[in-house]
């Protein structure tokens, strides 16, 4: 008996099964891996592998560069896969990419199956499907929810209001609308019912979000408790509410596909125990919200909730994460705080060496009054400056005018107590300066000319 195709099968794993065969002729090897998965040969295994390869890539160039060398490569049914044991034609293989994508190891944003589909509808695939069939493309993609071929669908012409074979599963006779509505296919759905989709019962019309024109009153008691759960399943908040007030049971079970209303709703994550409890109060049933909670949980039914933001630390293996660090930050800003009250002090602006400086600078005062030089080089700055620098001025040099003597400082007293600890008597207030690379430098007493 001929083994059926593995899901995930490409060209590459294809070549490997052949070279592990125990037969060194490679052609032989060959026809027989053929031979296992029922293939006429080699041709025909490897055509048909890279064709489903090339629809999982959406490889619209690829796949229009081989429907030009074979037409019957956009019609043909796949066969010979364990996942679509009965076949499955290109464009119903498209509608169904999305929904098993998981299973084919496909991974990323499945974009590019309706411009796929389009490919395969312009090369000649029959839009509503082969005769025979037991559904149409469009009934694929709403069962399977690919709600762009869905369009793409409806936009080339298809048959809205086509019926499935009676024996087509688990919605027999029923249209693509009806699909959509039983597998909960949202936007699929809202798709049909904008194209105008003709809506022709009570189920669709709660299904669709919309029941005008729609008796509740004479309508049966399981057709009500069936569009409760689609209203439910589609979130449809209106019907709900209509469908409560007109008495249909919330606790009632569909008899055909043997859903709860409630179930259906929390499966979904759309209704928490808050909003249960809400919904049986209305209808006169008192139990307690704590109640309800335990029974949903028991059940394995759960609420909508925000799904929590995952952090940006990555834990590392044997090293202890930081205790408090709320009061890490706390210590961080009071350390702040005092370094900028001392920063507005003089001797917190200055640091250690400012410090030691500034009190070489009030010790070497008296140069400023002793010795003439400095004291006519004194007259020549700002009177801000003159006599003790204020203490908003911690450099302690006072600029000459730059058209005399650009880049050039006369050394105050706070200049000299600075020098007079890298350069012991090396220089005296009222000198001139030129400033070096990170550093001063002094060029004797200041000229009468520069200081005038």
């Amino acid at each position: 008996m001929a083994r059926c195709l593995p899901a995930r099968l490409d060209v590459a794993a294809l070549e490997r099964a052949v070279r592990d065969e125990e037969i060194a002729d490679v052609v032989q090897a060959r026809r027989a891996q053929a031979e296992q998965f029922g293939f006429s040969g080699w041709d025909a295994l490897y055509a048909e592998v890279e064709r489903r390869a090339v629809l999982n890539a959406r490889d619209v160039a690829a796949a229009r560069a081989r429907i030009v060398a074979d037409p019957e490569w956009a019609t043909a049914d796949l066969t010979g896969w364990c996942d679509h044991r009965c076949g499955a034609a290109p464009l119903n293989y498209m509608a169904m990419l999305r929904f098993d994508a998981g299973r084919l190891g496909l991974t990323g944003p499945l974009n590019g199956t309706a411009e796929m589909a389009r490919v395969l509808l312009d090369a000649g695939a029959p839009v509503n499907g082969n005769p025979g069939e037991s559904e149409t493309p469009l009934m694929t993609a709403a069962s399977y929810g690919d709600a762009d071929v869905a369009r793409m669908l409806i936009d080339a012409g298809a048959d809205l209001d086509a019926r499935a074979c009676p024996d087509a599963g688990a919605v027999a006779g029923g249209s693509a609308l009806l699909h959509a509505a039983v597998f909960g296919m949202t936007k699929v759905l809202d798709a049909l019912v904008g194209a105008g989709a003709r809506v022709c019962s009570l189920v669709e019309a709660a299904a669709a979000g919309d029941l005008a024109g729609w008796h509740l009153a004479g309508a049966d008691e399981q057709e009500r408790v069936r569009a409760l759960i689609m209203a439910a399943d589609h979130e449809r908040l209106g019907v709900i509410d209509e469908l409560l007030d007109a008495g249909t049971p919330i606790d009632g079970v569909d008899t055909i596909w043997g859903r709860h209303t409630l179930r259906v709703a929390a499966e979904h994550g759309r209704y928490g125990s808050p909003r249960v409890h809400a919904m049986l109060a209305r209808e006169g049933i008192v139990v307690g919200e704590k109640r309800v909670a335990r029974l949903m949980r028991a059940a394995g039914l759960q609420g909508a909730f925000k799904r929590r933001r995952k952090g940006c630390t990555v834990r590392v293996a044997g090293v202890e994460p930081f205790g408090d660090l709320v009061g890490c930050r706390r210590d961080v800003l009071r350390d702040a705080d005092q370094e900028a009250a001392a920063a507005r002090r003089p001797e917190g602006r200055l640091g250690h060496q400012g410090q030691a400086a500034l009190g070489d600078l009030r010790v070497h005062r008296r140069f400023l009054q002793s010795d003439p030089a400095s004291q006519h080089a004194g007259d020549a700055l700002p009177g801000r400056v003159r006599g003790r620098p204020r203490r908003r001025r911690s450099r302690g040099l006072a600029r000459l005018d730059h058209a005399r003597a650009r880049a050039k400082k006369l050394c105050t007293t706070f200049g000299y107590a600075q020098l007079r600890r890298q350069h012991p008597d090396s220089t005296k207030p009222g000198e001139v300066l030129i400033p070096c690379e990170n550093s001063l430098s002094h060029r004797g007493p200041a000229r009468p000319e520069l200081v005038s």
